[in-house]
């Protein structure tokens, strides 16, 4: 059950030169898949997303719509994933992409991860408009606005902390050393706070956010000598893959 098994299943079962994800509410113009697939075809793209935004909306839900806009931009500010339409349902990727791409997502987060990991691993990202149908009478989403979007935020969360593990405890360390230095401000170093003194709480919360920043420090090596042994996984799997097209 969930949407993202069903992705990562389809993947893994799946043998096909170009794969096509959509949605099956009928929103879709069928007609629009030659445009989708065309920039894989001529190797100009490892991904295209059929963005919504760039038609000129995203949903016909105004609150589906405002999620959507939030995050596209906050990928956009967090990790320069420079996508209009993040959520879109409508993708075509590449064999290349689709067999070298870890994927964990279980449910309506797999939009968010795929864009990420696609952008973060330095695979081509296109995307070209399409409008989308009003949805039929008897056709009823299976998103929940409250659930799915707190899954979606929490995706990111993650993805942030993987991919930008210093900006991500740089930050907490920033805001603890903050409240410390407030707190001192404020008591003088004197006083208590709750069954503690004023001094040691200040000094817990330096200590914190010192042990933050040196956290994010030793991750943000080790993520980057990982990408470096992940770009020499991948060409050997572009070479193995490559191999594997010219036989078929």
């Amino acid at each position: 059950m969930g949407k993202g098994f069903a992705i990562r299943a389809a993947f893994r079962d799946v043998e096909a030169d170009v794969y096509v994800l959509a949605d099956g509410d009928n929103q879709l113009p069928a007609e629009s898949v030659h445009a989708l697939i065309a920039p894989v075809l001529s190797g100009e793209a490892d991904m295209v997303v059929g963005s919504r935004a760039m038609g000129g909306r995203t949903s016909p839900n105004p609150v589906n719509n405002l999620g959507n806009i939030i995050f596209s931009r906050l990928l956009r500010s967090a990790l320069s994933v420079r996508v209009t339409d993040v959520l879109s349902g409508y993708r075509a990727l590449s064999r290349l992409l689709v067999k070298s791409l870890p994927l964990a997502s279980r449910n309506f987060e797999i939009e968010v991860e795929l864009t990420i990991k696609t952008s973060q691993r330095s695979y081509r990202i296109r995307e070209i408009p399409y409008q989308v149908k009003p949805r039929p009478t008897e056709s009823a989403s299976h998103l929940r606005v409250v659930r799915d979007g707190l899954r979606i935020s929490w995706a990111i969360l993650l993805l942030f902390r993987d991919y930008r593990p210093m900006a991500f405890f740089g930050t907490i360390g920033i805001v603890w050393l903050l409240l410390a230095a407030i707190l001192y401000a404020v008591s003088g170093g004197t006083g208590t706070f709750w069954f503690l003194s004023v001094d040691t709480v200040g000094t817990l919360m330096a200590i914190t956010g010192l042990l933050s920043i040196t956290i994010g420090t030793i991750l943000s090596v080790l993520s980057r000598r990982f990408a470096e042994l992940e770009g020499k996984v991948d060409m050997v799997t572009t070479v193995g893959l490559g191999r594997d097209l010219d036989d078929r």
